[in-house]
């Protein structure tokens, strides 16, 4: 990304294998900007749990982690998502 372009809010920072701590700087910033709890998913990483999900917590907890996921995903080029893209985790 040149100095000359603009960033934008509503698009994760795109990662193109090259300048790895100004990209997750930008990944940081905009996944806390989602939401606390997308940061957290993305931090802490999540559990699958053993049982079904009933409650309303496991639920958000699973919501927060694919919406984590997602915005990871769509933050690289299609070479670096070859790499990660059996990860089954943010972490």
């Amino acid at each position: 990304m040149t100095s000359s372009e603009g960033f934008s809010s509503n698009k994760a920072p795109l990662f193109d294998g090259t300048k790895y701590s100004f990209w997750k700087l930008r990944m940081k910033t905009y996944l806390s900007a989602l939401g606390y709890e997308i940061w957290e998913a993305t931090k802490n990483g999540y559990t699958t749990p053993s049982t079904p999900i009933t409650d309303t917590v496991g639920n958000k907890a699973y919501e927060n982690k694919s919406k984590a996921k997602n915005a990871i995903m769509c933050g690289l080029v299609d070479k670096e998502l070859v790499r990660v893209m059996n990860c089954k985790t943010t972490k």
